[in-house]
């Protein structure tokens, strides 16, 4: 019989072990538990039910028991076998030996009572001590199907050598390796210190006759014993210096074995590090260097390097965390080695990043839709100043309402500021994002303030304001975009005027100085500003008030100082309250032509 939605639901929330409700057809999970989400080694609940399986992955469905969807539809509730416990195989439980089986990452999926008792629980790097020998022995046994070694392993009792027997199953995504452990430390230690046996005394020769042993086609022969390594305990102080230090640290003795290490280097690293080789605690770069390093065999050079530090990566799990490995030899001939965790800072540059790019992506699509939308608008504009111009000059016959006549020519003058408006913060947009157009070459100063102040004349002569140009003789040519050059000059003069008092003058000035910089400054007698003005008049879109009570666009200044800095030259403004505004455009030596 099925268990219903609810039941099932409930029974996956209790259960301690991975658990999981399957829906076949769609070849999803539907509803898992906290334990089956690390199982699956997704993030969160909505991660692993957005997750398709391929329709070979038999592992979401095994062991599974019939169970209802929540739309009906038949599903399997299934129930992993908690990692690291006791088999419920009963075979499985009955082997005479420890037993465990890994997954191609090398989790643990089962293990039976003896295993259980032996081994420390954890994937097999912590079984090995090290995740690169882990690596290297699931590598070989993936490609071998079959493989027998000796290696130290991480035991309930310590570090013991013991004869490793395992065998691949299955392939692909269904890959698993059952390992069986044979604790072999006690006879390898008796062997090493048993005396050889003594040679018998004979008086004449004598035919011995020797069986040979069965040949094994499957078991290679066992290495030599391994020799005993005789690994120096901490002092109490080496052990509290290194507990005390924030970042991953391990101490080594001088044969180079570790002898203490910090918490979260026992996260980083292992639980059982202590007792093992430095070198199997190291990503395969840093061996050699490590290596000579412990020796001291290494150059000054090399010993320099590695105690500045190193950047690599350490093999947690299926995860490679950056690190930076610093060395360190104390007077007492221990080794330190520091291991700094570089991962926020490369997420944090990764999302700095993220967030300039997405910037730049929403700069160019604010500037193509700007220049979009300015083309759309200039045609209607256009239109718009060219029929109120043909009213204005009765070019069809005489307006008779004068009262007409103003309303076309404040038509026009409010075409043109819009169509102004528009092309400016255009080009401010583009000045921005640094797509702005300029073409660079030699330009004559003289001619284009003077075609500045003429093309000004009318506004200055109805403001009551008058102009004076200042230039000093022979002024060399400089390098600029001439087109950009003439728009910063009619904006800084523009508001010099439209910003001035009655009767008040505006002088444009030209020198270059005694190192070679060209200065370029628009002068006025207005009212000036104080210094919160002059913030808020450099910022974008941000307007000022005049000193006739009117508002400016806060579009002049700033694009006055996009422009000025896209030509490679430097912009300044100053203004003192009641005596008036300067701003200054420097060309630096290197964008004077020499006359």
């Amino acid at each position: 019989m099925s268990r219903s939605f609810d039941e099932a639901v409930s029974r996956i929330a209790a259960a301690p072990q991975p658990a999981w409700l399957w829906d076949a057809a769609r070849r999803r999970i539907v509803f898992a538990n906290p334990a089956a989400i690390a199982h699956w080694g997704e993030a969160s609940l909505a991660d692993l039910i957005d997750r398709r399986f391929g329709a070979d992955d038999k592992a979401a469905r095994q062991g599974g028991t019939p169970a209802l969807l929540r739309d009906g539809r038949p599903g399997l509730l299934v129930m992993a076998a908690p990692a690291g416990e006791a088999s419920t195989d009963p075979f499985f439980a009955a082997a005479p030996t420890a037993l465990a089986v890994f997954d191609a990452e090398g989790q643990p999926v089962q293990a039976n009572a003896e295993a259980h008792d032996l081994l420390m629980p954890g994937a097999l790097g912590i079984v090995f001590s090290s995740p690169y020998i882990a690596a290297d022995f699931t590598a070989e046994l993936q490609a071998r199907g079959l493989l027998t070694r000796t290696l130290p392993v991480a035991t309930r009792f310590g570090l013991r050598r013991c004869r490793i027997v395992a065998k691949r199953l299955g392939q692909d995504a269904e890959t698993q390796f059952v390992l069986a452990f044979e604790d072999i430390e006690d006879r390898l230690a008796l062997n090493s210190e048993s005396p050889p046996p003594p040679r018998p005394t004979v008086t004449e020769p004598v035919a011995v006759e020797t069986e040979a042993p069965p040949l094994d086609l499957f078991t290679p022969a066992p290495p030599p014993p391994m020799p005993a390594a005789v690994i120096a305990a901490p002092s109490a102080a080496l052990e509290e210096v290194v507990a005390a230090l924030s970042d991953p640290t391990l101490a080594a003795d001088a044969s180079g074995h570790v002898i203490a290490m910090n918490a979260k280097a026992a996260q980083l690293l292992g639980e059982s590090a202590r007792g093992e080789p430095l070198l199997n605690m190291l990503p395969p770069d840093l061996k050699a260097d490590a290596a000579a390093y412990i020796a001291a065999s290494g150059a000054r050079g090399l010993e320099r390097a590695l105690e500045d530090g190193r950047e690599t990566r350490i093999l947690r799990g299926s995860e490679h965390v950056p690190v930076r490995a610093a060395f360190a030899r104390l007077a007492t001939g221990e080794i330190l080695v520091q291991f700094h965790d570089l991962s926020a800072g490369r997420a944090a540059e990764e999302a700095l990043k993220r967030a300039r790019e997405e910037a730049e992506i929403a700069s160019q699509h604010k500037t193509e839709f700007l220049a979009k939308i300015s083309h759309e608008l200039r045609t209607p504009l256009n239109a718009i100043i060219g029929f109120a111009e043909i009213m204005e000059q009765a070019r069809f016959g005489p307006i008779e309402n004068e009262r007409y006549q103003g309303y076309v020519h404040d038509i026009k003058d409010s075409g043109e500021l819009l169509l102004s408006l528009i092309n400016d913060l255009l080009d401010l947009t583009k000045a921005e994002s640094g797509r702005i157009e300029l073409d660079p070459d030699a330009v004559e100063i003289k001619p284009i303030i003077l075609n500045v102040l003429s093309l000004l004349a009318p506004l200055a002569e109805r403001a009551g304001v008058t102009l004076h140009p200042t230039i000093a003789k022979d002024i060399p040519a400089i390098v600029a975009d001439e087109r950009s050059l003439k728009q910063i000059l009619l904006n800084l003069a523009g508001n010099a005027i439209k910003f001035n008092r009655d009767g008040g003058e505006v002088e444009v000035t030209a020198s270059m100085d005694v190192a070679g910089a060209v200065h370029i400054a628009v002068r006025d007698t207005g009212p000036g500003m104080d210094a919160e003005d002059l913030k808020r008049a450099m910022e974008p879109y941000r307007r000022t008030k005049s000193g006739r009570g009117r508002e400016g666009t806060g579009l002049g200044l700033p694009l006055a100082r996009a422009l000025t800095e896209a030509n490679k030259a430097q912009f300044t403004l100053e203004s003192t309250p009641g005596k008036g505004t300067v701003a200054r455009l420097t060309f630096p030596s290197a964008l004077v032509l020499a006359g």
